[in-house]
């Protein structure tokens, strides 16, 4: 999981460097002549338009690191398996537990897939850029689900 940080932490970093490098020099020269200080040019001048710019490949980086940490999976799912089996002992509800187990991967890559070029699409519109906020929340949702679930008094 360390060397997965590390390696997208660098693929990160390019994609905002490449971001920031794709506004030309006129924009940043204007804000100056306009009386802004460097940091206010980059807040309000060349960041908007540089998040712009970074949200598709953010994206995608996003979902292929989602991918990469097949690993993680790997040594995940045999403990989230052995959750589901007690829970199915203790309440006789072989479906439900299983299939919450089974769907938790999909919801997670799902949310991730529809909410980058959603908000690459609300960029685009002209709406005011933010961050990615709420983007993993349905995959959160499913977890308090599963967790409450797993959890639960019989």
């Amino acid at each position: 999981m360390i060397a997965l940080a590390f390696a997208y932490g660098a693929f990160e970093a390019e994609i905002f460097r490449a971001g920031i490098q794709s506004i030309s020099r006129g924009q940043m020269e204007a804000a100056r002549s306009l009386g802004m200080r460097y940091f206010q040019a980059m807040r309000f001048v060349i960041l908007p338009q540089a998040i712009r710019a970074v949200l598709p490949p953010l994206g995608n980086d996003f979902i292929a690191m989602l991918k990469d940490s097949s690993l993680a999976t790997v040594l995940a799912v045999p403990e989230l398996t052995q959750m589901t089996r007690v829970r199915r002992r203790s309440t006789f509800r072989v479906m439900e537990a299983f299939n919450v187990a089974r769907s938790i991967p999909f919801d997670d890559a799902g949310a991730l897939g529809r909410g980058a070029p959603a908000r690459a699409q609300d960029e685009d519109r002209g709406i005011e850029s933010r961050c990615l906020d709420g983007l993993d929340e349905p995959a959160a949702d499913l977890q308090d689900h599963l967790h409450e679930f797993l959890n639960r008094e019989t």
